[in-house]
């Protein structure tokens, strides 16, 4: 869970620097986020869902009755 906190942190940094450096009030920063974060968060949900995928079958042991 730390990669996400980083990569969160990371993200707000990088959009108010920025986007105050380029001149962006709130309100056009504001549009902006909301138009980049949702193809954003699509794809790290699915590598979230991937990840827990894995972990379910690396405790369940199917993964060695799959390869055995």
């Amino acid at each position: 869970m730390n990669w996400f906190l980083v990569l969160l942190v990371s993200f707000v940094v990088a959009f108010c620097t920025l986007g105050y450096t380029r001149g962006f009030n709130n309100e056009e920063l504001n549009q902006f986020m909301s138009a980049c974060l949702a193809p954003t968060a699509s794809i790290i949900l699915i590598i979230g869902a991937g990840d827990a995928f894995k972990n379910v079958l690396i405790t369940s042991g199917v993964g060695e009755a799959i390869a055995s």
